[in-house]
């Protein structure tokens, strides 16, 4: 059970958020909880021209919540908004991910789509197609991940779909930079196979 914050929290400035014309209160509310938005964005390892875009997600998130929101005083209300920002994160990740898989013309560089993040269920709905191309996407990925060492999906993940650099690859994998660059490579070029021997594949990287 979440500790209980009753020295922390206002049920009264819980109360006057469901007003979303009491901008007293918002201004209050708003100061008082958005480091903790912010702290969710930079455990997320968003980059600084993306946390302010999540913190506004966030916060409509946050809005249209506390509309029906019930406080519960045995509960930890800053624990409720940390885990709406995080979600909201979640969400944020997945679509950054499907913008970039979308956006990639060179076939060579397609790392995006073929590995589609694992936390794409966790992102709001989708067109049918959209759906179509995540289930191509996690099949191709699942059937490549099996056939390679934990660590060598993980540096070609860090780098190829997170985007992070190779320290930090080096840093959670242990591996050495150059074992990671070939690990990209590697894990680019099976997910290339397997998507040119999947009939279902080769039609969408063709759309």
């Amino acid at each position: 059970m979440e500790r209980a914050d009753l020295s922390d929290t206002r049920p009264s400035l819980l109360l006057g958020v469901k007003d979303w014309d009491n901008r007293h209160d918002w201004r209050a509310f708003q100061a008082k909880y958005d480091p903790l938005v912010r702290a969710c964005g930079r455990a997320q390892r968003l980059h600084d021209d993306e946390v302010e875009e999540f913190r506004q997600q966030a916060w409509i998130k946050i809005a249209h919540r506390m509309k029906v929101f019930v406080y519960d005083p045995s509960q930890s209300f800053r624990g409720w908004v940390w885990r709406v920002a995080w979600r909201t994160g979640l969400d944020f990740l997945a679509r950054r991910d499907e913008e970039r898989w979308l956006s990639i013309d060179e076939r060579d560089e397609a790392a995006a789509w073929q590995a589609a993040r694992e936390t794409v269920d966790d992102a709001a709905g989708g067109t049918p197609e959209l759906d179509r191309r995540r289930r191509i996407a996690r099949r191709i990925q699942e059937s490549v991940r099996l056939r390679v060492l934990p660590e060598t999906w993980e540096a070609f993940w860090i780098v190829a779909v997170l985007g992070l650099d190779v320290v930090e690859a080096k840093r959670r994998t242990g591996l050495a930079p150059a074992s990671v660059y070939k690990a990209r490579q590697r894990v680019l070029k099976m997910l290339r196979d397997e998507a040119r021997r999947d009939p279902e594949a080769s039609t969408f990287a063709e759309d």
